[in-house]
């Protein structure tokens, strides 16, 4: 019998055999493990930066859940990471992205048509996987609920990134329509780690909104950081594979955008307008960046945001009256996952 992947978020051949529920039809199942499975488990067996799973253990820690199950957790960090490759899926296809975590993206390596069926996929499936978590009824519906918040404000958010061309937005508009944007798609996802962290430990409400407002700032940072990332070329990738400058090219909201419209003059801005209107040809954008120090600028304002909302979180579980020990040790964790997501981003 054939399998499908190492991967414990996609189901096991067996398992795909009674999710379609034809009998004991194994070439049918082969034939849905083939165009739907080993796609997905090609994506999902990538290195990536599982930053999501830290959050959920983080959230499960600052509700007080002092047995640590580990199992838990972990499978609802798997939830996550599905949601998200399916997010990544459809966002490159939307994008006409050529590379993903170092290899091809999965619309040029098996289509369109496989690559957005098994994008949209991914938003159903954890859906089926929450109901093996042994949770309470309460629970359960709880963690249904969050999840489907999570994916209607991410759409929310990608109808602005995909929808309005950002050099096109006057000036003042353009950090408000960019902030909703990292808040309602990255904000909203990372959200979604902590509180189910915080609802699977049996945080009381007060606590379940501090944490939530803390995920929404975490996932903007994130974002905010890998922005940045966006203005450099890698070393090891080639020219014609690079990702850099994609955002700006696709007229895409970004942080960039927030930066030069709230610290540069109107004859500035029109400057930077124009050279990213010239991508690909990148002779005017290159100069304009590294004389106005943009990437420096960025990332010293995003180290800001992202030391405030780590403060406000302090601040918030002083307020509760619960910063002890066992919070300082989450509190903790929350500082090595900063300088881990700063280092990924360098």
């Amino acid at each position: 019998m054939n399998t499908t992947t190492t991967v414990s978020s996609l189901p096991s051949f067996l398992e795909l055999e009674g999710l379609l529920n034809l009998g004991p039809s194994q070439h049918i199942t082969e034939l849905v493990n083939q165009t739907l499975i080993r796609p997905l488990a090609d994506l999902m067996n990538r290195p990536g930066k599982k930053v999501r799973g830290h959050l959920v253990e983080l959230g499960y820690r600052l509700a007080h859940a002092k047995t640590a199950e580990a199992s838990l957790y972990e499978a609802c960090s798997e939830i996550l990471e599905a949601i998200h490759a399916g997010s990544l899926i459809v966002d490159d296809i939307q994008d006409g992205s050529r590379m993903r975590r170092g290899q091809p993206t999965l619309h040029l390596r098996y289509g369109i048509p496989v690559a957005l069926n098994a994008g949209n996929w991914l938003y159903f499936w954890p859906m089926q996987k929450i109901r093996s978590l042994g949770l309470t009824a309460e629970q359960e519906l709880e963690v249904y609920q969050l999840c489907h918040q999570t994916l209607l404000r991410a759409h929310f958010g990608q109808a602005l990134d995909v929808g309005i061309s950002i050099d096109s937005v006057a000036q003042a508009k353009i950090p408000e329509v960019c902030r909703a944007s990292l808040e309602l798609k990255s904000g909203a996802l990372m959200a979604l780690a902590i509180s189910l962290g915080a609802v699977l430990g049996g945080a009381h409400r007060e606590r379940q909104i501090l944490l939530n407002e803390f995920g929404h700032r975490f996932g903007v940072a994130l974002q905010m950081f890998d922005d940045i990332g966006n203005l450099r070329h890698k070393a090891d990738v080639p020219p014609e594979s690079s990702k850099r400058f994609e955002d700006l090219l696709l007229k895409r909201a970004s942080w960039i955008w927030v930066v030069v419209s709230e610290n540069f003059d109107e004859r500035e801005f029109a400057q930077f307008v124009h050279a990213v209107q010239q991508l690909p040809n990148d002779s005017f954008l290159v100069p304009w960046l590294e004389i106005h120090e943009i990437e420096k600028l960025a990332r010293a304002k995003a180290s800001e945001y992202l030391k405030k909302a780590i403060a406000d979180l302090e601040s918030g579980l002083d307020q509760q009256g619960s910063l002890g020990p066992f919070d300082r040790q989450a509190i903790q964790l929350v500082h090595q996952l900063t300088a881990k997501v700063a280092k990924a981003y360098e």
